[in-house]
């Protein structure tokens, strides 16, 4: 019996150790080999591997698991995501915080009389800076160069006209700038930053009136300089109407002398009339082929001068209607009568008045429907040739 069960054990051992040594030459069968460079494996299609196909689109890898986009975690991730980047705002409410007091008028009303009744200024207070010095410098243009002092009405009607809208564009703009430089703040916090950075602003207004002081002044200047004197005098006498915005006034009072002289640029005087020039006078500040203008000096202190101009006028066209009017604004300082007289030619309306720095003498002439203005000055501690110098510069004058 022993021997019987060593024999089984035997033959057991035996079929243990064959089917070891059977097992062992499969698996080096099977054994993969591997290239030099360690990437391709070889022998791979006789491994039996069951392989699960995984749908990239519907999940994704979270710690090293596949994980399902409609799973609960994913649908968490998601929703994260989704608020830190498509938040979305009340834009009207925003507009409605920036534009501040009367936003009810201004989005719902074409016309806006406020922009009509003060033009640039109201841009001011808006904040619209550089729109206002624009109409300014738009302003200027017209009643400087182009002489087209009524065109400034139909710059005030388009403001009026255009303002609403223009001002609704500016205030989108600044609140998209918001809204990209503070992409974290709530609802709230952008309103309040709206409101800061839009509605009306008094130093604002201010301001601008300073801006347009300066360019006005530089204009001066320059044309000082340059001896633009038409453009000084025409600028230095409107520069009230603009600042002011009485423009309905200012298109009644063409003709209407106020106490400046307005001069013709478009007159070219030497060939309107020559005058014989005293060799003891020189060329003034704003003598140019537009005006005639001298001055001499005796040499006495101060106020020693005495000094003359010949220039067109602008907005007249009836000589004695402006001897009178001139008489009229200087009435308080007893000036001398309007009286006519007749010189080369030449049917002159002249008047006279003195004051504490002197006298002065105007004569004003007709000539192809405008009117023409020679002014002598004699400050009052000037010698007694500029008298004489007067009456040989006036019989001087010869119109061509």
């Amino acid at each position: 019996m022993n021997n019987q069960n060593n024999n089984e054990g035997n033959d057991m051992g035996a079929i243990n150790l064959e089917n070891l040594s059977s097992d062992l030459e499969e698996v080096e069968l099977l054994q993969p080999t591997i290239n030099n460079d360690n990437q391709t494996i070889s022998n791979m299609t006789e491994i039996p591997v069951q392989v699960q196909s995984v749908n990239s689109q519907n999940s994704t890898m979270f710690q090293g698991q596949a994980l399902d986009n409609n799973s609960p975690m994913n649908a968490n991730v998601s929703d994260n995501n989704a608020s830190n980047h498509n938040v979305s705002y009340d834009d009207e409410r925003l507009l409605e915080a920036f534009i501040g007091k009367n936003q009810e008028k201004i989005l719902e009303s074409s016309f806006n009389f406020a922009g009509l009744f003060f033009g640039q200024f109201y841009l001011f207070y808006r904040k619209m800076f550089v729109y206002g010095i624009l109409i300014f410098i738009i302003n200027i243009i017209l009643v400087t160069f182009a002489k087209m002092i009524f065109l400034t009405l139909f710059i005030n009607l388009a403001v009026g006209l255009t303002v609403n809208k223009m001002y609704i564009n500016f205030a989108k703009k600044k609140i998209n700038k918001i809204l990209v430089n503070n992409q974290n703040k709530s609802q709230h916090e952008l309103e309040t930053i709206c409101a800061k950075n839009g509605g009306t602003s008094v130093i604002q207004l201010f301001f601008g009136l300073f801006i347009e002081f300066v360019i006005a002044l530089v204009i001066v200047v320059i044309s000082i300089i340059f001896g633009l004197s038409t453009i000084f005098g025409s600028l230095v006498s409107n520069l009230n109407d603009l600042f002011s915005n009485s423009n309905f006034e200012n298109s009644a009072s063409n003709g209407i002398y106020d106490g400046t002289f307005n001069y013709n640029s478009s007159i070219i005087i030497s060939d309107e009339f020559s005058i014989s020039i005293p060799s003891n006078f020189e060329e003034g500040m704003f003598n140019d082929e537009h005006m005639y203008n001298y001055e001499y000096s005796s040499n006495q202190g101060m106020f020693d001068n005495c000094r003359f101009s010949l220039a067109a006028v602008d907005n007249f066209s009836d000589a004695e209607n402006m001897a009178d009017q001139i008489y009229n604004y200087f009435s308080n300082s007893n000036p001398a009568s309007v009286s006519s007289i007749k010189i080369n030619n030449i049917n002159w309306f002249s008047l006279s008045y003195s004051d504490s720095m002197g006298t002065n003498y105007f004569y004003l002439a007709e000539k192809d429907n405008k009117v023409y203005l020679f002014e002598y000055v004699i400050e009052e501690n000037a010698d007694s040739n500029c008298i004489n110098y007067k009456d040989r510069v006036v019989t001087s004058i010869i119109a061509k």
